[in-house]
């Protein structure tokens, strides 16, 4: 009985030994997994940078195309790191105060008409005179443009004009012409007359007889509604198209050039040397394009005006050979006022200027 129990004992113990040897083991425990490191933050898009441009005229004057395609252009070519930020109509200053504050950097670039401070920069002015006009055509405006930027290298005096600002851009402007309610020819038919006019035009209409009245362009509708004035020497087909002018004169002498505008664009010089010289030179590459651009737009502007005035039965007046040359009987004599106004501010190189002025206009068009 013992034995019996015996190997039922050893037996059982073989069985055990053998199960558990086949058993699986017991899987280690799973570890507990690390959390995620949390994603670094985007880099914040760089800011642009931020160049004002203003003037003092109607934010979508006939000049403007030029220089709206010049900030788009520049924040495309820059892939966004350059803007412009435009500013017309008097919003950040009136146009009396630009010199000053585009020096004090007000704005970083600004539009300055040279006649409207020709103390300041009087041998500018050389290209606003009527001996020195250009054709109303694109090549005209581009001979004009081309031959101001060879004086500039040429005269160091010129230069130093604008000393105080980087010159970015010059642009040609359309020339002024009679416009009046009445269809005239020769200078003589203005006798009497009250007519606007400015600077030098307007000692032109004194010398023929009529009275020079201080009216700017914006005002001059309500002052030939009102006959405060019966006509204007010292606007051009852009003005009146863009100021309807068309409505209250009626002919406008298409062949006698008066006066006319030259548009430059400065830069505040501290601006100008922030910029890298890379995004200087590409600037400065635009400004040929701008001028083309912008003469368009006058162009266009100009033909808008002559087709509203015929459409109310007026005209673009073309006079004769020998009218025009009454005309030029008194138009001529701005050279020497202007020749004098230079002697009283000390410009010497005045006389030469004019001559160099005239010979290389002559060989562009």
């Amino acid at each position: 009985m013992k034995k019996l129990i015996l190997i039922l004992l050893v037996a059982t113990l073989i069985t055990g030994i053998t199960l558990s040897s086949c058993a699986a083991p017991t899987p280690a425990p799973t570890p507990t997994p690390s959390p995620s490191p949390a994603p670094a933050p985007s880099p914040s898009p760089k800011e642009p940078k931020i160049l004002k441009m203003a003037w003092s005229f109607p934010p979508k004057g006939a000049i403007t195309p030029g220089w709206y395609w010049f900030g788009e252009e520049l924040e495309k070519r820059t892939n966004g790191a350059y803007k412009i930020d435009f500013y017309g109509g008097g919003a950040l200053y009136k146009s009396a105060q630009v010199v000053d504050a585009l020096k004090s950097g007000i704005s970083d670039l600004g539009f300055i008409n040279p006649m409207s401070f020709q103390n300041q920069f009087p041998l500018s002015t050389v290209a606003q005179i009527p001996s020195t006009s250009h054709p109303d055509k694109i090549e005209g405006y581009m001979a004009s443009y081309e031959t101001a930027l060879e004086m500039f290298k040429k005269y160091p005096e010129m230069r130093d004009e604008w000393k105080d600002f980087e010159f970015f851009l010059w642009h040609p402007m359309p020339s002024n012409h009679p416009l009046t309610n009445k269809k005239i020819t020769k200078p003589d038919e203005l006798k009497g007359m009250k007519l606007q006019a400015e600077s030098y035009d307007g000692d032109i209409v004194k010398e023929i007889g009529a009275t020079a009245v201080h009216v700017v362009p914006p005002e001059l509708y309500l002052s030939m509604e009102r006959n405060v004035v019966q006509g204007a020497v010292s606007v051009g087909w852009n003005h009146v198209d863009a100021l309807k002018l068309y409505e209250v004169g009626k002919y406008m002498i298409d062949n006698v050039d008066f006066m006319h505008g030259v548009s430059t664009i400065m830069i505040n010089r501290n601006s100008w040397n922030s910029l890298p010289p890379d995004i200087q030179k590409l600037m400065k590459d635009m400004a040929p394009e701008i001028v083309r651009r912008s003469s368009i737009a006058f162009l266009e502007s100009n033909d808008r005006g002559k087709a509203n005035i015929r459409d109310r039965g007026g005209d673009a007046v073309v006079v004769t050979p020998a009218e025009q040359k009454l005309w030029q009987t008194y138009l001529s004599k701005v050279d020497g006022l202007w020749l004098e106004e230079m002697k009283s501010l000390g410009v010497t190189k005045a006389p030469q200027v004019l001559e160099d002025f005239k010979k290389i206009l002559a060989s562009k068009l």
